[in-house]
């Protein structure tokens, strides 16, 4: 009985997962339209119009797209989790490096908009937007590794994998939900923000990825702990768990700020890098201890 709710829980998933492309072209005219009238209302404010929470600086309005994408991002990291691990943890990777792009547009809006000559808070945006180059630079390299060291490594279907990837696929759709109710309060917060001063508009706040990687800590664990059912594995539970510690790394970096964040999204992929690495090594190499896996899991 509970299975086949299961079951029809994970067809759900599916028909969900199965309208990617219909999503993408949506959100592309999304963020298109939402470009052209921040534009426009930058524009009304140069004119006096004084739009409320618009600035005036025109680079802010590359923000705005950037955030809707972002937020797309998000929801496809979500529909990867049933699919593979390793690929979940790529696609978070990737939203951080995102996340960091994102910030450095955020403080060239600010150096448009407060239009004054060099100062403290000037060098220190500049030091900002140099940071986090450097870092996303960085990043964008330890992605490009980790997607080589990945592709080598085989995937096993069976039928105790199957019944591993329903359960998943459920998961996945409790963080769809919750995915939803925190993407609504925080477009009812963006809506709410009527500061003149924003720069830029907050559409897409840093609380909003923590939350999201909050949650996919203990879908990490969940499926973590699901995994045991199919699998004694040591390789498989060490990788799980190591994922585990990087998700919570990325946080922990996240709800800090300055040279901390870069250093601890650094480390967080680096130490993922490192792990898949081994397993690589241990899962191709090592002949004996795969068949010693493989006898522990029949």
């Amino acid at each position: 009985m509970l299975w086949n709710y299961l079951v029809r829980m994970s067809r759900v998933f599916d028909y969900i997962s199965e309208k990617e492309e219909a999503y993408e072209h949506v959100i592309v005219y999304v963020a298109l339209g939402a470009f052209c009238v921040h534009l426009g209302l930058i524009f009304l404010n140069h004119i006096g119009l004084m739009i409320p929470g618009i600035g005036y600086g025109y680079l802010s309005s590359i923000y705005t797209p950037f955030s809707l994408l972002l937020f797309y991002e998000v929801f496809l990291l979500i529909l990867s989790v049933p699919r593979s691990l390793i690929l979940s943890i790529g696609k978070q990777f990737e939203i951080v490096a995102l996340i960091t792009l994102w910030n450095t547009l955020k403080d060239f809006a600010k150096l448009e908009e407060i239009k004054i000559d060099a100062s403290f808070y000037h060098n220190e945006i500049l030091l900002h937007i140099g940071l986090d180059m450097g870092t996303a630079l960085l990043m964008f390299l330890a992605i490009a590794v980790f997607y080589i060291i990945a592709k080598k490594i085989p995937e096993e279907k069976t039928v105790k994998h199957d019944k591993f990837v329903i359960k998943e696929k459920v998961v996945a759709l409790i963080l769809v939900l919750f995915y939803i109710a925190l993407a609504a309060f925080d477009i009812i917060k963006f809506f709410l923000n009527s500061s003149p001063t924003a720069i830029p508009l907050q559409f897409g706040t840093n609380s909003f990825y923590q939350n999201i990687f909050t949650i996919m800590i203990f879908a990490n664990i969940v499926g973590l702990i699901l995994s045991f059912l199919y699998t004694h594995s040591f390789g498989s539970v060490f990788i799980n768990g190591a994922f585990v510690i990087s998700t919570t790394l990325i946080l922990f970096a996240l709800s800090n700020s300055g040279p901390f964040t870069a250093l601890g999204l650094i480390i967080a992929m680096l130490f993922s890098l490192l792990v898949l690495a081994v397993y690589r090594f241990a899962w191709m190499k090592s002949g004996n201890f795969r068949k010693q896996e493989e006898q522990l899991d029949e």
